[in-house]
């Protein structure tokens, strides 16, 4: 098969694996040239998504598609936060209007439309890559994006709680964050200290809405107490 055949056919791959994104180093490193990349684009059967990102005409921009072309365009080195994070983790069940995308301090990276940018050198712990993006964490995902969710966060994190993640990571994770420039976590802190009654009698740390105590069954699986 011809080598311009043989890279047509891994892009296309890339392009049903990524939600019909590809960056141009991705197009590059299946064995596209920077001539065929521009012909694409100036033929029409390739659009800029995001500088660098692009997606062929005839395909939708979906929200995981959206999402994806902002991470491709800020690089492994930079990572999805706040509410994209949470809806990528499966979290939250509404698309972000706006794409959250942390980098570096030194980043040179600039925001266009529909990006938000926020300067902040993560911890290698806070992060993770998931379904080919890299993302914060969970512990790290929910104190954010409850925090931005304002009155509604109080139920992302209960449903968190019960059945993605245990107070104690959460803890730790704010811990690791609190008071670093660019973190979000401040205002998680009061969710963090409810306590929930198990049984009438014993307590368990865990987070509760509204500050009321609710009773949890017996039989709740040891791994999550």
């Amino acid at each position: 098969m011809p080598e311009a055949m043989l890279a047509g056919v891994f892009v296309e791959a890339m392009l049903r694996q990524q939600s019909g994104v590809i960056s141009r180093r991705q197009a590059r490193d299946a064995g596209m040239s920077e001539d065929q990349i521009d012909r694409r684009l100036a033929t029409g059967r390739w659009v800029t998504v995001c500088p660098g990102v692009y997606r062929p005409a005839d395909h939708e921009l979906s929200d995981e598609a959206r999402v994806r072309a902002v991470g491709l365009w800020a690089g492994d080195r930079a990572t999805i936060s706040g509410l994209a994070a949470a809806w990528w983790h499966r979290l939250w069940p509404d698309p972000p209007s706006v794409v959250e995308v942390t980098a570096r301090l030194t980043s040179g990276l600039r925001p266009g439309a529909g990006v938000r940018l926020r300067r902040r050198d993560l911890l290698d712990a806070g992060r993770m890559a998931t379904r080919g993006l890299w993302v914060t964490d969970l512990p790290l995902t929910v104190l954010e994006a409850a925090v931005a969710l304002g009155d509604q966060g109080a139920r992302l994190m209960d449903q968190a709680l019960q059945r993605r993640v245990r107070l104690g990571a959460l803890r730790l994770a704010h811990r690791r964050n609190l008071g670093k420039r660019g973190s979000a976590v401040a205002g998680a802190a009061p969710s963090l200290r409810r306590p929930i009654r198990l049984g009438g009698r014993a307590q368990i740390d865990h987070y509760s809405p509204g500050r009321r105590c609710h009773r949890l069954p017996t039989a709740l699986p040891r791994e999550r107490l």
